[in-house]
């Protein structure tokens, strides 16, 4: 072998090493940004699962707690109590599962009946806030009934907002589930007849976000149970 040769040998195979190194260099760098871009984005994941709990907090809770009363007191949460076991919330379903074509029509009568027109004056006063309570002599009780499905329409709108946050992965919804997924499954119960009878055509859907996450966190929830009773069941089993 000449010296020439020996010298371009040398080079091939430093070259070689600088190669392997700078390969090696680069897989590690791209395993540190890779978890420096997953610990960025489970922060801000969970940063805007704690800023949509206050938007929970402030937007959904106390509107849950109006509508609420009112269809109690109307007497239409006891046809509502009745419906259950629905996944595709569409107005087929809700006539289905309800067996009734007017199910719809049913429940808002009920609500709307003139004897009720104290359950809206009264529902103001509670969970209105003091500007609109000071003028309760004199709205109407027609102008209250709008008001109230006004605010129902709002309040799906609201839970639509926070639930697409959670299902496009923008927040965490693990971070919030404990603590809100009580609230949010009874009030998707409460107001399913509400959002079935808007999604007339499968094409134009609406709620699909909150319906998706609605049946996640009920799955869920179930799952939980299940568990639990099974080791009530065990601890039971073991005491005999």
């Amino acid at each position: 072998m000449t010296t020439f040769n020996y010298i371009i040998g040398i080079f091939q195979a430093v070259g070689s090493v600088a190669v392997a190194a700078s390969i090696f260099w680069l897989i590690k760098q791209t395993r540190t940004l890779s978890k420096t871009y997953r610990y960025n984005s489970e922060w801000k994941e969970k940063n805007k699962a704690a800023e949509l709990s206050k938007f929970y907090q402030y937007n959904i809770l106390d509107k849950i707690s109006y509508i609420e009363f009112v269809m109690n007191r109307t007497g239409a949460l006891k046809d509502v109590a009745k419906i259950r076991e629905f996944n595709e919330f569409t107005a087929t379903e809700l006539q289905r599962i309800s067996g009734s074509q007017t199910i719809y029509d049913d429940i808002i009568k009920k609500i709307t009946l003139d004897k009720n027109n104290d359950v809206f004056i009264l529902a103001n006063q509670l969970y209105k806030d003091k500007d609109i309570s000071s003028l309760l002599d004199s709205l109407s009780p027609e102008l209250l009934k709008n008001r109230f499905f006004s605010d129902l329409s709002s309040l799906l709108n609201s839970m639509e907002y926070f639930s697409m946050c959670f299902t496009t992965g923008i927040a965490d919804e693990t971070v919030v589930y404990q603590s809100l997924h009580q609230s949010f499954l009874k009030c998707v119960r409460m107001l399913y007849w509400a959002i079935a009878a808007s999604n007339k055509n499968p094409k134009d859907k609406l709620y699909t976000h909150l319906s998706a996450l609605y049946l996640k966190w009920s799955y869920r929830d179930a799952e939980k149970e299940r568990q639990q009773n099974a080791v009530i069941s065990v601890v039971e089993t073991i005491k005999k």
